[in-house]
């Protein structure tokens, strides 16, 4: 099942009331980079991940992009 992040943050950020800026302090990045990683100017970067898991809360394993993930090689 593929996940849109952005848009789960988004809904997530409006549902909250939060501006750009609050969603991005949450987030632990610049509100710079989260308007680029909202109008997908700029690639989520795996360090973010588990700050938007926990926000929106959700399970990390859940929203990782299939570059993210590791391979199970038991299956």
């Amino acid at each position: 099942m593929k996940v849109d992040v952005i848009e789960l943050m988004e809904k997530y950020r409006v549902n909250n009331r939060y501006s750009q800026d609050g969603m991005a302090d949450l987030l632990g990045t610049s509100q710079a980079t989260y308007n680029r990683m909202r109008r997908g100017d700029y690639k989520i970067p795996y360090k973010l991940y588990p700050a938007i898991a926990k926000q929106l809360g959700l399970r990390l394993r859940d929203i990782l992009p299939p570059e993210f993930r590791e391979e199970d090689n038991d299956a």
